[in-house]
């Protein structure tokens, strides 16, 4: 099964009028993390992780690592548990964090009903799926792939990069705010 999922992109008003003032924000990150597609949803948050680990990191963290110079904080909502249920909850988080909440990454067909439950920003679909493309294998002139080995100690599929491409974009357009 073709699993796509998106990261919210955009919506300068929404995500960085407060967030370029902020130290942190959150990430809510839809994922299965029950059922059968449960190791693709691992793989897409080790792969989230790993990027924003990556750097600007300090001594004694306690986020879950840093994009854009801020720090993130990733708040995992198990998409396996159906559209009502993960919108119930991204309202529930989205209502308590209200402008500190500065990215989703959900399922594709969740978009519009989260949506629904954060205004209406603009989104980018990532398909977990997709091969890595050839020109962005590497990182510092180190395969991707071993990278990710070395740092989380199993090999990466796809849904990994794709997780890790959603920080990146997200790492991209939080500093364009800063």
């Amino acid at each position: 099964m073709k699993v796509i999922f998106a990261s919210l992109a955009g919506a300068v008003g929404l995500l960085f009028s407060n967030a370029a003032l902020a130290h942190s924000f959150d990430t809510l990150f839809v994922v299965p993390v029950s059922g059968p597609q449960a190791a693709t949803g691992k793989q897409a948050r080790d792969g989230f992780l790993f990027a924003a680990r990556e750097r600007d990191g300090h001594p004694n963290e306690t986020a879950d690592g840093h994009l854009g110079g801020l720090d993130v904080f990733l708040v995992i909502v198990d998409s396996a548990a159906g559209t009502g249920a993960v919108v119930a909850r991204v309202g529930d988080l989205a209502g308590r964090a209200a402008d500190d909440v500065a990215r989703i990454v959900a399922p594709a067909e969740m978009l519009a009903a989260i949506r629904g439950q954060v205004g209406g920003a603009e989104m980018v679909v990532i398909d977990l799926a997709a091969a890595i493309p050839a020109n962005v294998r590497t990182m510092a002139g180190r395969p991707f792939g071993a990278a990710f080995e070395a740092a989380l100690g199993y090999a990466p599929t796809s849904a990994a990069f794709a997780g890790y491409t959603a920080a990146r974009q997200i790492d991209t357009t939080v500093r364009a705010g800063n």
